[in-house]
């Protein structure tokens, strides 16, 4: 977990623990990493000392990315009601407890909906999509 904002040591450090170590054990030799082009991740140069193939990914394409639609259910789930939280450690414990409830069945739609997806941002001529 990253305290505070992430910027680009934070993330470096947190790839280079996390992970560099179980990339080979998640995938194959040539796995790919998928990120999007925020500023703290395009300052990286991590993936080409650690070996690891980045796939070429369109700036601000929230719409394909899997993470991201994950988020956005956390952020529903943590914050329904208009919910606040007194301390970072009560976040953190919601964030943590929800994240876990999230089922396998859910991420795996969020995959098996990707063909379907990429269908509608390019008939939207890559513009956002309601999903």
């Amino acid at each position: 977990m990253v305290n505070g904002r992430l910027n680009s040591e934070k993330y470096y450090s947190l790839l280079e623990n996390n992970l560099l170590p179980i990339g080979n054990k998640i995938g194959t030799e040539s796995w790919i990493y998928q990120q999007d082009k925020a500023p703290t991740h395009r300052s990286i140069n991590l993936f080409k000392s650690g070996n690891v193939n980045v796939l070429d990914w369109p700036s601000r394409s929230s719409d394909l990315n899997h993470i991201e639609n994950l988020w956005r259910l956390l952020v529903r789930k943590i914050y329904k009601n208009a919910r606040q939280f007194k301390t970072t450690m009560d976040l953190k414990v919601a964030i943590t407890d929800y994240w876990e409830q999230i089922t396998e069945e859910h991420r795996k739609s969020l995959v098996d909906s990707m063909e379907q997806r990429i269908f509608d941002v390019i008939k939207n001529n890559g513009g956002p999509i309601n999903y």
